[in-house]
């Protein structure tokens, strides 16, 4: 990524990064905390920089298919703007339990996955209207899920679950 990219996103509040290849950000690029839509999607990235936490206002975060493997980095915590959260397309095993700490998030996407299991906390991001979970391999949902009464749109495609939703 060049000079100019960044100069281009200085104080400006939508971040478009989709098909760049991009397989790490530098760590300059998060003191560009005005950024409240991230465009990340399409890219090489193997893990979420702990950096990303600084990002305060994001609303928007779109991580869709990368190459984020394995459990998941514990990087949510700070982010509690986010409103829509685009994870699917990787091979995430793990959810960490700082999602749950997202309590403004309305539109959750972690499809074409390798959950087997959600945090016991999930149903803690209880203004969760949109959440897309199709083709993971979970086997239960946390008892905590009964608090998610905002669900509108639930996709749920599960060949491996054991009890009922």
């Amino acid at each position: 990524m060049s000079l100019f990219f960044f100069q281009a996103i200085e104080n400006k509040q939508v971040a478009d990064l989709a098909h760049e290849r991009i397989r790490e950000l530098p760590t300059s690029f998060f003191d560009h905390v005005s950024i409240t839509r991230l465009e990340l999607w399409d890219n090489r990235l193997r893990e979420l920089p702990a950096e990303l936490s600084k990002l305060v206002n994001l609303t928007d975060l779109n991580l869709q298919t990368n190459r984020l493997t394995g459990p998941l980095a514990d990087v949510f915590g700070n982010l509690t703007n986010l409103t829509k959260l685009g994870l699917h397309v990787n091979g995430i095993t793990e959810l960490p339990e700082s999602l749950c700490q997202l309590v403004n998030l309305k539109e959750l996407n972690l499809t074409w996955n390798m959950l087997k299991v959600l945090p016991e906390n999930f149903g803690n991001i209880v203004n969760l209207k949109i959440l897309n979970l199709d083709r993971n391999q979970l086997l239960y949902l946390p008892a905590s899920f009964t608090k998610l009464v905002n669900l509108e749109v639930r996709s749920f495609v599960y060949p491996y679950l054991s009890n009922n939703i």
